[in-house]
């Protein structure tokens, strides 16, 4: 989750929830994540083309994005939990 505020401070609400996909599995792909977002939901025009493009970035997001990126060395994989 990136925030440029302490999470709680200036936002809508402290319960709001909102949610992140990412194929962080040993048997997920980028390619299988696009696909299953895809075929789950059917939105209007140019969204599936934006979906395409991030899907394409993930290898760069950490970088691109420019924040920290925490991960397990023993996993060798981020964290994705508390």
């Amino acid at each position: 989750l990136l925030s440029k505020s302490p999470l709680g401070a200036e936002a809508s609400s402290m319960w709001a929830q909102g949610g992140l996909a990412a194929p962080v599995g040993a048997d997920d792909t980028p390619a299988l994540h696009l696909a299953d977002t895809l075929a789950a939901g059917a939105v209007a025009g140019g969204v599936h083309d934006a979906v395409a493009a991030m899907c394409g970035l993930e290898p760069e997001a950490p970088a691109a994005v420019g924040a920290p990126v925490e991960g397990d060395a023993e996993l060798g994989e981020m964290l994705h939990g508390r």
